[in-house]
Protein backbone atom coordinates (compact mmCIF):
# COMPACT_ATOMS: atom_id res chain seq x y z
CA UNK A 1 0.00 0.00 0.00
CA UNK A 2 0.36 3.53 -0.39
CA UNK A 3 1.90 4.27 3.42
CA UNK A 4 4.13 1.07 3.04
CA UNK A 5 5.84 2.04 -0.10
CA UNK A 6 6.48 6.07 1.01
CA UNK A 7 6.53 5.73 4.81
CA UNK A 8 8.59 2.48 5.62
CA UNK A 9 9.38 1.98 8.38
CA UNK A 10 7.84 4.36 11.36
CA UNK A 11 9.53 4.35 15.02
CA UNK A 12 10.37 0.70 14.05
CA UNK A 13 7.08 -0.41 12.58
CA UNK A 14 6.18 -1.31 9.47
CA UNK A 15 2.73 -1.26 7.85
CA UNK A 16 1.38 -3.20 4.71
CA UNK A 17 -1.76 -1.16 4.10
CA UNK A 18 -3.93 -0.73 0.74
CA UNK A 19 -3.89 2.31 -0.72
CA UNK A 20 -7.88 3.12 0.02
CA UNK A 21 -8.62 1.17 3.55
CA UNK A 22 -5.88 3.03 5.17
CA UNK A 23 -8.49 3.38 8.35
CA UNK A 24 -9.38 1.35 11.31
CA UNK A 25 -6.22 -0.96 12.28
CA UNK A 26 -3.95 1.60 11.36
CA UNK A 27 -4.73 4.60 13.42
CA UNK A 28 -4.40 2.47 16.73
CA UNK A 29 -0.83 0.66 15.17
CA UNK A 30 0.52 4.11 13.62
CA UNK A 31 0.17 5.86 17.42
CA UNK A 32 1.48 3.38 18.70
CA UNK A 33 4.33 3.89 16.84
CA UNK A 34 4.48 8.17 16.65
CA UNK A 35 4.81 10.47 19.29
CA UNK A 36 1.23 11.97 20.59
CA UNK A 37 2.73 15.37 19.26
CA UNK A 38 3.03 14.76 15.68
CA UNK A 39 1.08 12.60 13.05
CA UNK A 40 1.50 14.29 9.44
CA UNK A 41 1.40 11.51 6.32
CA UNK A 42 2.03 13.61 3.50
CA UNK A 43 4.79 11.43 2.15
CA UNK A 44 2.57 11.24 -0.98
CA UNK A 45 2.42 15.09 -1.53
CA UNK A 46 1.61 16.06 -5.59
CA UNK A 47 3.50 19.76 -5.53
CA UNK A 48 1.04 22.36 -4.15
CA UNK A 49 -1.53 19.99 -2.23
CA UNK A 50 -1.60 20.67 1.27
CA UNK A 51 -3.26 19.42 4.66
CA UNK A 52 -3.23 22.14 7.29
CA UNK A 53 -3.10 22.21 11.07
CA UNK A 54 -6.45 22.92 12.55
CA UNK A 55 -7.28 25.97 14.46
CA UNK A 56 -7.99 26.01 17.05
CA UNK A 57 -6.92 22.71 18.58
CA UNK A 58 -7.82 21.81 20.96
CA UNK A 59 -10.91 22.71 20.13
CA UNK A 60 -14.81 23.39 21.88
CA UNK A 61 -17.66 23.85 20.18
CA UNK A 62 -15.80 24.42 16.32
CA UNK A 63 -12.46 24.21 14.71
CA UNK A 64 -11.51 24.94 10.75
CA UNK A 65 -9.52 22.66 8.55
CA UNK A 66 -7.63 24.71 6.01
CA UNK A 67 -6.55 22.79 2.90
CA UNK A 68 -4.87 23.79 -0.92
CA UNK A 69 -5.22 22.30 -4.28
CA UNK A 70 -3.06 22.36 -6.98
CA UNK A 71 -5.59 21.72 -9.44
CA UNK A 72 -9.39 20.26 -10.08
CA UNK A 73 -9.79 17.19 -7.67
CA UNK A 74 -12.39 15.24 -6.48
CA UNK A 75 -11.97 15.84 -2.23
CA UNK A 76 -13.00 13.47 0.23
CA UNK A 77 -12.24 15.01 3.75
CA UNK A 78 -13.71 12.32 6.36
CA UNK A 79 -12.64 12.30 10.55
CA UNK A 80 -12.64 9.00 11.93
CA UNK A 81 -12.54 7.94 15.83
CA UNK A 82 -9.05 6.58 17.35
CA UNK A 83 -10.57 2.83 16.77
CA UNK A 84 -11.01 3.99 13.08
CA UNK A 85 -14.79 4.16 13.06
CA UNK A 86 -16.12 6.77 10.73
CA UNK A 87 -17.51 9.83 12.64
CA UNK A 88 -18.28 12.36 9.97
CA UNK A 89 -17.60 13.11 5.73
CA UNK A 90 -16.87 16.91 5.60
CA UNK A 91 -16.49 17.45 2.08
CA UNK A 92 -17.38 14.91 -1.19
CA UNK A 93 -17.35 16.89 -4.21
CA UNK A 94 -15.00 17.86 -7.04
CA UNK A 95 -13.90 21.30 -6.23
CA UNK A 96 -11.17 23.80 -7.99
CA UNK A 97 -8.10 24.17 -7.41
CA UNK A 98 -6.90 27.00 -4.21
CA UNK A 99 -7.08 27.15 -0.53
CA UNK A 100 -10.10 26.10 1.17
CA UNK A 101 -11.43 26.16 4.82
CA UNK A 102 -13.61 23.62 6.44
CA UNK A 103 -15.56 23.99 9.46
CA UNK A 104 -16.47 21.26 11.75
CA UNK A 105 -18.96 21.93 14.85
CA UNK A 106 -17.76 18.65 16.88
CA UNK A 107 -20.96 16.75 15.58
CA UNK A 108 -21.01 13.28 14.02
CA UNK A 109 -23.34 12.15 11.42
CA UNK A 110 -26.29 12.11 13.35
CA UNK A 111 -26.05 15.75 14.68
CA UNK A 112 -24.74 14.32 18.32
CA UNK A 113 -22.15 16.24 19.87
CA UNK A 114 -18.75 13.38 19.99
CA UNK A 115 -17.10 12.72 22.82
CA UNK A 116 -14.06 14.40 23.88
CA UNK A 117 -10.66 12.95 22.62
CA UNK A 118 -8.56 12.65 19.51
CA UNK A 119 -9.62 12.21 16.36
CA UNK A 120 -8.43 11.82 12.90
CA UNK A 121 -8.94 13.87 9.87
CA UNK A 122 -8.13 12.72 6.29
CA UNK A 123 -8.35 14.41 3.03
CA UNK A 124 -8.35 12.05 0.03
CA UNK A 125 -7.78 14.42 -2.86
CA UNK A 126 -6.65 12.31 -6.45
CA UNK A 127 -3.27 11.17 -5.86
CA UNK A 128 -2.54 12.96 -2.81
CA UNK A 129 -3.04 11.62 1.11
CA UNK A 130 -2.88 12.93 4.18
CA UNK A 131 -4.01 12.73 7.80
CA UNK A 132 -3.60 14.55 11.43
CA UNK A 133 -4.68 14.61 14.72
CA UNK A 134 -7.31 16.90 16.49
CA UNK A 135 -8.66 17.26 20.25
CA UNK A 136 -11.66 17.85 20.96
CA UNK A 137 -12.32 18.95 24.82
CA UNK A 138 -15.60 19.37 26.71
Amino acid sequence: GWLNNHCGTISGCSFIVDSVNYVGALYSSLFDCISASTLNIDELNPVGFSLFQNHPNPFNPVTNISYELANSSQVKITIHDMNGRLIKTLVNSDQSPGYKTITWNGKDSESKTVAAGVYIYTIEAGTFRSMKKMLFLK
